[in-house]
C-alpha cells in the first residue's frame, strides 16, 4: 500500500477506510442504521466512512436501506468476494471491491488482500516460497552467526542437519538451559578450531552465553577461526536477546506454511528426486503424495482453534519425517517379500497412533486423527483418477517436476474448509480470529 501512496494509485482516504474502517464514528451520532441484526454497528460505521470520504461510496448507505434485502443475502454469502456486489459491481476495481468487503465482510478482507496484491504486483507475493537453507548458508562467512526464530510447529533442527549432512560437515548440538552453557562453549572451541557446525538449540534459556559469543564473534583480533565454522541459534523471541548479535547475524524463521498448497510446496522442497527413487514400487510415491497431503491437513486444522484440535499440537517437519521413513522402510519390506496388497491396516496404525498420535493427549483428537488416516489410507487412493476432493487430486509420475508442476499448477490457490474435515462455520471462525488479531493492534 505505501507504494501504491507514493505512485499515487491510492490515496490516504483509501489507506485509512482500509485501516481504521468507521473507527472513529460514534454510532449515536450517524445515520440510523436499517433494522435487523444482519449488519453490525462497526459495518455500519465502516459504510459511514467509505460513503464520507471516497466519491465513489457516496450513495452506499442510501443504497442498503433501500436494497436491505439484496445487501443482506449478500452479506450472508459464505464467499460474498466471489459473487457481484449489488448496485456497484460494475463500478468496482479491485481496490474498491477490497474496501467494501473490509467494510461490510471484515472476516474475509484477507482473501480479498490476496487478490488485490496479486493484481497489482504479481501473483507471486502472495505465494510462500519455501525455505532454501543453502542459499541462504552461501551469505554467511565464519563470523556470520544463524538466529533461527522459533515459532509454533516449526522447528529448523532437521533441515540444519540435512544441509550439514549435504556438505559432509559434522554438527555439534546442544540444547541450552540450566548448566549447558560449558557444553555449549566446549562445542564452539571444538567449531572455531576444527571447523564443524555448532547448533545451539533453545538459547533463551541461555541468554548469558549469547553475550560471550557476541563478544568472540565479533572481535577479529581475539582468535583465528576456521573458515567453514558456523554457528546456529534457535531461539523463541526473546526481549532479552544480545542486540549485537542480532546485527551481525542471518535471521531465519521457518513458520508453518499457510494452506495447502504451500504446505505441500515445502513438503515437495524437502522431498527430492532420491526420495521418489528409493522404493521400485508404484505405490510409493502415490503414498508419499497421500502422506504429505495428511500432513498439510493436520498442520491447517490448528488454524479452527479447539475447533479443529482440541489440544493445539505442534506438529512439524520431524512428524512427517519420521512418517516418511517408516512409510519407506515398510514399502521396502513389502518389495523384499514380493507382496502385491499395500497393508493399510499397518500404515493406518503407524502413522495415526505412533508418528502423530505420540503428540496426541485427548481422546476426541485421536478418534480425529484415526479418521483422517482412514479417510487417506485407503485402496482408492491408488486408482489413476482419484480426487479427494474437486481440485485435491493425486498426480502420477516417476519425475519430481511432475509432482512440483501439479502443486504449482493445480492446487488451489484459497482452500475449501471440507478440505480439513470443517464447515464453512469453521472457515468462518478462522477467518475472524485472523481478522481479530490483525486489526486489533492497528486500532488499540
Amino acid at each position: 500500500m505505501k507504494i501504491q501512496l507514493n505512485n499515487g494509485d491510492m490515496t490516504m482516504d483509501h489507506f485509512n477506510c482500509y485501516v481504521k474502517g468507521g473507527a472513529s464514528l460514534d454510532i449515536t451520532s450517524v445515520r440510523k442504521k436499517p433494522n435487523g441484526n444482519w449488519i453490525t454497528d462497526t459495518n455500519w460505521l465502516n459504510a459511514i466512512q467509505l460513503s464520507q470520504t471516497i466519491s465513489l461510496f457516496k450513495d452506499l448507505p442510501e443504497s442498503i436501506i433501500r436494497g436491505e434485502s439484496q445487501w443482506k443475502g449478500w452479506s450472508d454469502l459464505e464467499a460474498p468476494e466471489a459473487q457481484r456486489v449489488p448496485d456497484f459491481e460494475d463500478r468496482l476495481d479491485k481496490m474498491h471491491r477490497m474496501l467494501v468487503i473490509r467494510g461490510l465482510r471484515s472476516d474475509r478482507t484477507m482473501i480479498v488482500t490476496k487478490e488485490y496484491i496479486a493484481d497489482v504486483m504479481g501473483q507471486r507475493y502472495v505465494e510462500s516460497s519455501p525455505l532454501n537453507l543453502e542459499n541462504t548458508h552461501l551469505e554467511s562467512n565464519e563470523r556470520t552467526p544463524f538466529v533461527c526464530i522459533l515459532s509454533s510447529g516449526s522447528d529448523p533442527t532437521d533441515i540444519i542437519l540435512q544441509l550439514a549432512k549435504k556438505k559432509k560437515k559434522e554438527v555439534l548440538s546442544v540444547s541450552m538451559g540450566q548448566g549447558q552453557e560449558v557444553v555449549a562453549r566446549k562445542f564452539v572451541d571444538q567449531g572455531v578450531a576444527t571447523g564443524c557446525w555448532a547448533l545451539l538449540q533453545n538459547c533463551h534459556l541461555g541468554i548469558k552465553f549469547l553475550n560471550e559469543l557476541e563478544q568472540r564473534l565479533a572481535n577479529k583480533d581475539l582468535e583465528e577461526i576456521d573458515t567453514e565454522f558456523r554457528v546456529w541459534i534457535t531461539s523463541e523471541p526473546q526481549g532479552e536477546f544480545p542486540i549485537g548479535l542480532l546485527q551481525m547475524s542471518i535471521k531465519i524463521t521457518n513458520e508453518a506454511p499457510v494452506g495447502m498448497k504451500a504446505g505441500m510446496k515445502r513438503s515437495y522442497a524437502w522431498i527430492t528426486q532420491d526420495t521418489l527413487d528409493i522404493v521400485p514400487r508404484n505405490e510409493w510415491r502415490t503414498l508419499l503424495w497421500v502422506l504429505c497431503h495428511c500432513h498439510s491437513v493436520v498442520q491447517e486444522r490448528r488454524k479452527f482453534g479447539a475447533i479443529g484440535w482440541t489440544v493445539p499440537y505442534e506438529f512439524n517437519q520431524s512428524d512427517l519425517n519420521a512418517c516418511v521413513m517408516f512409510l519407506q522402510n515398510h514399502m521396502l519390506e513389502m518389495d523384499s517379500k514380493k507382496s502385491k496388497e499395500v497393508t493399510w491396516t499397518t500404515i493406518r496404525y503407524m502413522i495415526s497412533e505412533i508418528q502423530y498420535g505420540g503428540r496426541i493427549t485427548d481422546d476426541i483428537d485421536r478418534r480425529q486423527m484415526t479418521t483422517f488416516t482412514e479417510k487417506f489410507f485407503a485402496q482408492y487412493c491408488l486408482d489413476n483418477e482419484c480426487e479427494f476432493l474437486k481440485g485435491y487430486s493425486i498426480p502420477h509420475g516417476v519425475e519430481i517436476a511432475v509432482f512440483r508442476n501439479h502443486i504449482d499448477n493445480k492446487m488451489p490457490a484459497v482452500d475449501i474448509p471440507e478440505v480439513f474435515g470443517g464447515s464453512s462455520l469453521s472457515d468462518n471462525f478462522e477467518e475472524s480470529v485472523w481478522s481479530r488479531s490483525f486489526w486489533s493492534p492497528l486500532l488499540a
